[in-house]
């Protein structure tokens, strides 16, 4: 955040629950550039009050595991911003702290797509390969081998 300019940023921190809303407001609270709602990407955007083509960039970290349908998520994402910069973080599945952790959270094992089987959660190269038959055609991941989250731009 110190990075950005406040007098040419407008940043949005959106998430599905006012907990995290919450959160990030006390966090973020001394940049006034930034802006907090809720967004459910399971919704159009636009049907929730975000304009469509109204981003430059789309920064999502663990958001889109938690929708029902990955392609029609990813369909939603595309409409949302005005460029062609998107960069998503994942965890990796491999990492069993997320089944202690976070397996019981209602809406966890929602999906419904036949892309995932048993896990929301996808490996990057699972990743690499929904983004690319989703027409993204920059997809990287890194790093390639570890239990912390796996990145894709």
């Amino acid at each position: 955040m110190p990075a950005l300019s406040a007098d040419r940023t407008t940043y949005w921190f959106t998430d599905v629950s006012d907990l995290f809303l919450a959160r990030a407001r006390r966090k973020f609270s001394s940049y006034p550039f930034v802006r907090y709602g809720l967004l459910d990407f399971e919704r159009d955007p636009q049907e929730q009050g975000y304009p469509a083509r109204g981003f430059d960039v789309v920064f999502g970290a663990n958001t889109l595991h938690a929708t029902a349908d990955l392609r029609k998520a990813l369909d939603r994402v595309v409409r949302f911003w005005r460029r062609e910069d998107f960069s998503y973080c994942s965890s990796d599945p491999r990492s069993s702290w997320h089944d202690i952790t976070t397996a019981l959270i209602e809406g966890w094992q929602k999906f419904t797509d036949g892309i995932r089987d048993e896990s929301p959660l996808l490996s990057a190269g699972q990743w690499s390969e929904v983004l690319t038959r989703e027409g993204f055609d920059k997809v990287a991941a890194f790093p390639n081998r570890s239990p912390r989250p796996q990145c894709s731009a």
